[in-house]
């Protein structure tokens, strides 16, 4: 497959994690590149010889998962809460 250019759109499946991920790449390498997600500040990267395929920001739009910050809120929802520290005193 063709190798993306910097600020191509990309779909990254990742079929091991269960998950695909749309992005805009940010960096070439020699056998890989790097991608921001959409609504994501983490950078990404892919194997030239995953499997990705070229993408259109519309189509990353449409189809991204929900965004970091309503993610962010379930994970709290879901994060028991934490013993309180009791100070020990001699």
């Amino acid at each position: 497959m063709k190798k993306p250019q910097l600020g191509d759109w990309i779909e990254h499946n990742e079929p091991f994690f269960g998950r695909v991920n749309y992005g805009q790449v940010v960096q070439l390498l020699a056998a890989q590149f790097c991608y921001q997600p959409i609504n994501s500040k983490y950078i990404r990267y892919c194997m030239f010889k995953e499997i990705w395929k070229p993408s259109t920001k519309k189509e990353a739009i449409e189809k991204s998962p929900e965004s970091v910050e309503s993610k962010a809120k379930s994970i709290k929802k879901r994060r028991p809460k934490a013993a309180s520290a009791k100070t020990v005193t001699r």
